[in-house]
């Protein structure tokens, strides 16, 4: 009879040891599972979706255009202007990737690609002051002058936006497009025009029965060009 009881004790003593093991290798395996989904959750091939990458393993038009616009306020604008080519490179078809590689290429100089990437910009559907303003300022520069593309872009602009600011540099803004619009006007001998967007801009309305009215008109256009950078 002892001899049964012993056996019955031995017995339920390896079995709790069974079942100690058993739940022990249990945690194990299931903390060892943890750990893996989380390792693979964190990788670039875990199934989670990078919003830079849009889950491609490459970044995005946007992304790379929301880089580029950060490069250019930063001053970069030719690791700007690269960031928008390569944007442009991912989607065609990405007008704010052509608006970026317009401003881009506007300040460093090259006016004739900054022209042609603003009308890629409204072409691929973008309907912002944008690429007019910039093709105006682009126009404005590039020698001879254009008065009457110049004088149409900088209209479409303030068409679009009769306050318009740059967002990327709002020191340029609808003061600006006014002025080009004043010049554009004088360019093409409407001084009337130009003398109505003296006044739009607060300036000195000229006489237009002076003798002088056309050189003072000029040197107010100059004087107001001046004011408008110093602001």
């Amino acid at each position: 009879m002892l001899s049964d009881t012993l056996h019955f004790v031995m017995l339920n003593r390896i079995q709790s040891t069974i079942d100690f093991r058993l739940r022990t290798y249990a945690m194990a395996a299931i903390l060892s599972a943890m750990l893996l989904t989380l390792h693979t959750g964190c990788g670039n091939g875990g199934g989670r979706t990078d919003p830079d990458t849009g889950g491609s393993g490459r970044p995005t038009a946007e992304s790379l255009t929301l880089q580029g616009w950060i490069r250019y306020e930063e001053g970069a604008f030719e690791e700007g202007q690269s960031l928008f080519e390569k944007a442009i490179e991912q989607d065609d078809g990405y007008g704010d990737a052509h608006n970026g590689a317009g401003w881009s290429q506007l300040r460093i100089g090259s006016l004739a690609s900054a022209v042609q990437s603003f009308h890629d910009a409204s072409d691929a559907g973008m309907k912002t002051a944008d690429p007019p303003a910039g093709r105006a300022v682009a126009l404005r520069d590039i020698e001879p002058v254009d008065w009457q593309a110049t004088f149409d872009a900088a209209t479409i602009a303030l068409n679009r936006d009769r306050r318009y600011v740059f967002s990327h540099d709002t020191l340029f803004n609808w003061r600006g497009l006014r002025l080009i619009l004043a010049h554009s006007a004088f360019g093409l001998a409407q001084y009337d025009l130009a003398n109505a967007q003296v006044d739009s801009l607060g300036g000195n309305i000229q006489n237009p029965f002076e003798d002088d009215f056309t050189r003072n008109l000029l040197a107010e256009l100059e004087r107001l060009g001046t004011s408008i950078r110093s602001r």
